[in-house]
């Protein structure tokens, strides 16, 4: 677990899988959590850092309820988990807690308890929360429970598993959501700057470079979409188009790409194209 000071109040730390991050928000002496994670010995890292600060926390935020976002909530159970209505239905529905086992298991990881929701919000709503006001925003298209954070104290602007340079996006849910999402977040970088963008995975960026990998993101997004529609159009097969979807160049590499990741994006915007025989 590394941990890096991006600025007074706002520190980020880093799992040692995927890049994965974490956040501690503080002010006075109250600290707010997002996304706290991955493994036990990394929870008890943040836990440790956080006290060793002199610093109290008041509440964790989670950007999605995927298992490696919500896994860590167990460590920190005397104060609420906040996350959008969306998250908290997964939550649940023992979806959640189900990946948390399961998933956490293909990678030799295991915690002592189950993500849990405590307070619930629809994005869109400003909250305050500690010593900090968040306007949230929705993120569909990589799950259908994504929320972004502004912290205009802090000049910050959490993602979650968007604008990451070490992954292309995944699309679990909706390739039109989440290029949708994707020029919402061009929108903000350009009105709206904020000095640091945190995804979920990876360092964090300056606006400038957020607003390069969003675009990028966008047009590879767009050329599947386009890829794939003038292969249906042509009279090929399902398999052909897919095929033509996969072909589709990524913005950047993903570490554990087996060809699935493309293979699953093409999938999901064939379903949005054509239906199903």
């Amino acid at each position: 677990m590394t941990a890096v000071e991006l600025r007074p109040g706002l520190i980020r730390y880093e799992s040692a899988l995927w890049e994965t991050t974490a956040l501690a928000l503080h002010s006075g002496g109250d600290a707010v959590l997002v996304d706290p994670c991955i493994s036990a010995p990394e929870l008890a890292a943040i836990a440790g850092d956080v006290e060793a600060r002199g610093l109290t926390v008041r509440a964790v935020l989670v950007t999605h309820a995927d298992w490696d976002h919500v896994c860590g909530l167990y460590a920190f159970p005397e104060v609420p988990a906040i996350m959008s209505r969306g998250a908290a239905d997964r939550i649940a529905s023992g979806q959640a807690a189900e990946e948390v086992v399961r998933l956490g298991a293909d990678e030799g990881l295991s915690w002592e308890g189950a993500p849990r929701a405590d307070l619930v919000f629809d994005p869109g709503e400003a909250l305050q929360v500690g010593p900090f006001t968040f306007e949230t925003m929705a993120l569909p298209g990589h799950t259908d429970c994504g929320a972004g954070y502004r912290v205009r104290d802090l000049d910050l602007l959490c993602v979650g598993d968007y604008l990451s340079l070490i992954e292309f996006p995944f699309v679990y849910v909706s390739t039109a959501a989440y290029r949708a999402t994707l020029a919402a977040l061009c929108d903000a970088l350009e009105r709206d700057p904020a000095a640091h963008v945190t995804p979920g995975h990876g360092r964090a960026l300056s606006a400038a470079e957020a607003l390069e990998v969003a675009r990028a993101d966008l047009a590879y997004l767009h050329a599947l979409k386009g890829a794939m529609r003038a292969a249906l159009a042509s009279g090929a097969t399902r398999e052909e188009v897919i095929a033509a979807g996969v072909a589709v160049a990524v913005p950047r590499p993903a570490g554990d790409d087996d060809g699935r990741l493309r293979q699953d994006n093409a999938e999901q915007q064939l379903a949005e194209l054509a239906p199903a025989t």
